[in-house]
């Protein structure tokens, strides 16, 4: 599977909910589309494996929702909303740059 275009089309998933310019949210869409025609241009992959990367993005995200509303004992009722997927990468990213940690601690 083409992890270039599951990643691209991931980038545009989390991004999209949170530009506030439609003229942004369309260009977004151009980075997977673009890097998409890109794989199969330069023979890194064929279109099924684009297709194939999709489905990997698609059952991770899945899994990550299972392990959500497994962790917060709650059932998420997302109806194709991705941005709390952005928010808790947010979130804990804001939490880890309060709170540094040194390598020596993490041993």
């Amino acid at each position: 599977p083409s992890l270039h275009l599951a990643w691209a089309a991931w980038c545009a998933l989390a991004l999209i909910p949170v530009l506030n310019s439609r003229w942004a949210r369309l260009t977004m869409w151009s980075y997977p589309i673009a890097t998409s025609f890109g794989i199969v241009v330069t023979a890194n992959h064929y279109w099924i494996d684009g297709l194939a990367g999709l489905v990997v993005l698609i059952l991770g995200m899945e899994c990550a929702k299972l392990n959500q509303e497994s962790v917060s004992g709650n059932e998420t009722h997302m109806d194709g909303d991705v941005s709390w997927f952005l928010a808790d990468s947010v979130t804990s990213f804001e939490t880890v740059s309060k709170h540094p940690m040194h390598i020596e601690q993490i041993k």
